[in-house]
């Protein structure tokens, strides 16, 4: 019992051979599942950016990280069709402003700031990129299903 009071209170860090250092995080306290976060280096933009994977204390799965190096590689295409919900999901939440702007010129200002990645061996797993919208510093995330972008959310 005494081991379950103090792992919860110390860091738990593990550096990921493809993620470097990631810390383990509870999502309920005491017990309960948790996820692992991190910064990586996101190869199509040349920035860092917030990761983080949904796992147990074990750590991140093989599976996890075969899936992010394909989010690297489909990225263009990927973000090609996040655009629309983008766009939509943010005027969703502030109509009046956005549609004083183009879809463009909204898209334009959205910067990538994290990618999520779930284990995928739950049903019905989604996996998602969070934007951050700059002139408000407001942060959107798109949800997918396989590839396909498929609702946003307003992250507060």
């Amino acid at each position: 019992m005494l081991n379950v009071i103090t792992d919860t209170f110390k860091p738990n860090e593990k550096v990921d051979p493809l993620f470097g250092v990631v810390k383990f995080r509870r999502t309920f306290g005491f017990i309960g599942a948790g996820f692992w976060q991190g910064k990586v280096n996101f190869a199509p933009l040349g920035k860092l950016v917030d990761i983080y994977f949904t796992a147990g204390k074990g750590g991140i799965l093989e599976t996890q990280r075969d899936f992010y190096r394909q989010v690297e590689q489909r990225y263009a295409e990927i973000i090609d069709r996040t655009h629309k919900i983008l766009y939509e999901t943010l005027h969703q939440y502030m109509p009046t402003y956005c549609s004083e702007y183009t879809r463009e010129e909204i898209v334009e200002d959205c910067e990538l700031v994290s990618i999520q990645i779930p284990n995928f061996s739950e049903p019905n797993a989604e996996w998602s990129l969070s934007f951050m919208y700059t002139p408000h510093k407001q942060s959107y995330s798109i949800y997918f299903d396989d590839w396909k972008p498929i609702y946003g959310l307003f992250d507060d």
